[in-house]
């Protein structure tokens, strides 16, 4: 808190929100011309992906191409018109909010938690170690790599799969309507901090299996 304590000297008020459950906190500074806004985790290890809510986006990203039409569209401005930009780019809607949410974890865009809207900012990253950062999303792959990820027999809608855990097998569930996972992580979060890593899983199986389909 000490690094915004300066910042407050030519402010003209404060809004602080909390979340009891998660213990996420947001800090917006009030200036007579434009804010400043920073959230806070309550663990330094759970801030970089918004508490977990864009493992999924990470896990399942749009066409790298469509990533990169819309990292070239991005032009400082203050406010990203989501549906123009798809329009502008033969995208869907669902396409660039997943890309400008891929640029946000890459230090390339911005959200507005206040407006609800993204916007074009640069922060120096290592792009490199953006995944290193994920550790869930890097678990996840290891169920791959390690054959500990299987679709359950005759299931497709929802799509069942089953995971190995330590002494256990875990179900997931792939939903329209939300995912869900036996293990003790998803009991305790309930979605909330984003996907658990059987749940991420699950879901790159599933993406690579779809994948294969087109490809035949």
């Amino acid at each position: 808190m000490k690094v915004i304590e300066p910042l407050l000297l030519r402010a003209k008020g404060l809004r602080v929100w909390s979340d009891d459950e998660s213990g996420a906190s947001a800090w917006e500074i009030v200036y007579p011309e434009g804010t400043f806004f920073l959230m806070i985790s309550p663990e330094v290890f759970r801030g970089f992906s918004g508490e977990g809510q864009l493992l999924r986006t990470l896990a399942t990203p749009p066409p790298e191409a469509t990533i990169a039409k819309v990292r070239a569209a991005l032009k400082w401005q203050s406010q990203v018109d989501t549906e123009q930009l798809a329009k502008d780019i033969g995208a869907s809607g669902s396409e660039v909010k997943a890309a400008l949410g891929i640029l946000g974890t890459r230090g390339l865009a911005g959200y507005d938690a206040i407006n609800e809207h993204y916007f074009h900012r640069e922060l120096p990253f290592d792009l490199a170690k953006v995944e290193e950062m994920q550790p869930r999303l890097g678990n996840a792959r290891k169920l791959i790599e390690a054959g500990k990820v299987r679709r359950v027999d005759g299931a497709s809608d929802p799509a069942k799969f089953e995971v190995d855990g330590t002494g256990t097998v875990h179900l997931v569930t792939l939903s329209d309507d939300g995912d869900s996972c036996t293990c003790p992580w998803f009991s305790k979060y309930l979605g909330q901090r984003g996907a658990c890593k059987h749940v991420l899983a699950a879901t790159l199986l599933m993406q690579d299996e779809e994948s294969g389909s087109e490809d035949l």
